[in-house]
């Protein structure tokens, strides 16, 4: 600590020169680095007190002639900061208790003088503790004096509100950005700023309790009311100030407005919508013109897509995830457009070739896709639509972990659908025999979870919708 090292001045009131000696040896055996000095009676007191300037006064409680507590009552006048600590063989209980209640920093029995170094010591820490806040008050108080023009000119709003809601403090800045003079300002409360503002006043509110609390709060955007009415919406930080005791008192707020930004931000939203919905709109304009081509598959991508969903809806996916999903499952075989209708309406089985001819349109699907910039794994999940988890599908062989989720619950989907429905070169199965098929390939061609999330949707009372 500070004080341990240069020598401290200690002063000892004790009349016996035996037990001064065993505090001497007990206080070397705790290696302080110190010097000391002596005294009986209550004139030398007071001059060691003006001459010796101690850093730690040790007093018994009785003297001859003098006392412990008249020693501490004229302390505490002449060097206030300095630690008293009675070290005495007489005190009992409520004597210590006393001495304590009239400001004594604490006491020692002699025959227990173990316990004086790490009194001392801790006694010392308070003192510089004590000396370190001070220091950090004045600067403080100098901070704020050097600083109060930069603040009063700052071109950000700033104000000081109390902890009762009243505007102690604002700058030029914040009567430009409200269009309230600075006195009509000192003279409002917090939420008149909000009055007419439902939902800018509930989050002040909330915020404000936040400041009571002594949360710091950064960068929440909230709208306040000019003098005429008009809102301005601004960035909002605040830091609480404490007093002494730690409660908070008042906050140091500043606002910025980002007004043209929040406006900037509703029209680049309103554009995004505009483009999602050109986008959605396309992709349908893409699986119109997949299924135009084959009367007997017409519908089959939205169906597809409908199931997916639910699916995914069922194994508690994101919405945003599901959207994608959605879009992947509208357009899953768009490679199809570039097979010939009459190998895709073929009422039979399919030639060697036919088929080998069919299979390419995943790839042929990644290609056409792959170029656009979605912002989800949209030409993945048609190129994975019928890989299997065993590694038997196609086009890529790919196995259980290198398969996109997506993918594995378009597998499902497009099997059931398909299965249920009537193609020239078979009949429909029905929904009882696709879901059979699943199970009975559960954790062998499908994902085992993903079968399960179907069987369940159906269980709900899944219907595919007519189209």
């Amino acid at each position: 600590m500070s004080e341990a090292a240069r020598d401290l001045h200690i002063l000892m009131l004790e009349d016996s020169e035996a037990d001064a000696e065993l505090i001497i040896n007990e206080m070397r055996k705790g290696a302080l680095a110190f010097t000391y000095q002596r005294v009986e009676t209550r004139e030398k007191y007071l001059a060691a007190i003006e001459k010796y300037m101690p850093d730690m006064i040790l007093s018994d409680n009785s003297l001859p002639a003098f006392d412990g507590l008249s020693a501490l009552s004229i302390a505490q006048e002449k060097c206030p900061e300095v630690p008293f600590i009675f070290v005495s063989g007489t005190i009992g209980e409520e004597v210590a208790i006393e001495t304590l209640k009239a400001g004594a920093t604490d006491y020692v029995i002699k025959d227990r003088l173990s316990r004086l170094v790490p009194v001392i010591e801790r006694a010392l820490r308070e003192v510089e503790e004590r000396r370190e806040k001070r220091r950090a008050e004045q600067l403080l108080l100098e901070s704020e004096k050097r600083y109060r023009s930069l603040y009063e000119d700052a071109p950000i709003a700033y104000f000081t509100i109390g902890s009762d809601r009243s505007i102690r403090q604002a700058n030029s800045a914040a009567t430009r950005l409200l269009g309230y003079s600075k006195d009509e300002l000192l003279r409002m409360e917090l939420f008149d700023l909000y009055s007419d503002n439902p939902e800018g006043l509930s989050r002040a509110r909330s915020h404000f309790e936040r400041f009571l609390r002594g949360e710091n709060i950064d960068d929440e955007e909230l709208m306040m009311r000019k003098s005429d009415g008009e809102p301005v919406w601004v960035s909002l930080a605040v830091r609480p100030v404490r007093d002494d005791r730690g409660a908070v008192v008042e906050s140091r707020s500043m606002a910025i407005d980002i007004t043209d930004r929040k406006l900037a931000q509703e029209e680049l939203a309103k554009s995004f919508v505009k483009l999602r919905k050109t986008l959605n709109d396309t992709i349908y304009a893409m699986a119109l013109t997949i299924e135009s081509r084959d009367a007997y598959t017409a519908g089959h991508q939205q169906r597809v897509a409908h199931l997916a969903c639910a699916i995914a809806e069922e194994l508690g996916m994101p919405a945003e995830q599901i959207e994608g999903l959605h879009m992947g499952a509208i357009v899953h075989d768009i490679g199809k457009i570039s097979i010939p209708a009459q190998i895709l309406s073929k009422p039979g089985k399919l030639l060697k070739e036919e088929f080998e001819i069919i299979i390419t349109h995943p790839q042929q699907g990644y290609d056409i896709l792959k170029g656009i910039d979605f912002p989800w794994p949209v030409a993945e999940m048609v190129l994975q639509h019928h890989e299997r988890i065993n590694g038997t599908g196609y086009p890529g062989g790919l196995r259980d972990g290198e398969i996109l989720i997506e993918s594995k619950i378009l597998a499902v989907a497009d099997v059931v659908e398909a299965m249920s429905s009537h193609r020239p070169y078979r009949p429909s199965v029905g929904i009882v025999n696709a879901l059979g098929y699943i199970q009975m390939n559960s954790g062998v061609l499908f994902d085992a979870g993903v079968v399960g999330a179907c069987e369940t949707v159906f269980e709900k009372g899944f219907e595919f919708e007519e189209g």
